[in-house]
């Protein structure tokens, strides 16, 4: 059974670009980033040192 937050590769490419496609986050380090600094469109750029600040309460 797959869990209720996981997509397929293949499900997910199908949703970028419509309002249907998850907050995708780019959590790369500044020099991965520079290696390679292509995006998926509507990908968040995040910087991962800091994910702790990414969390929203839902109290």
């Amino acid at each position: 059974m797959t869990a209720i937050n996981m997509i397929s590769a293949e499900n997910l490419w199908n949703c970028v670009g419509t309002p249907d496609c998850p907050v995708l986050i780019d959590a790369r380090t500044d020099g991965d980033f520079a290696a390679d600094p292509r995006l998926i469109p509507s990908v968040i750029r995040r910087f991962p040192a800091i994910s702790e600040s990414w969390l929203i309460s839902r109290g």
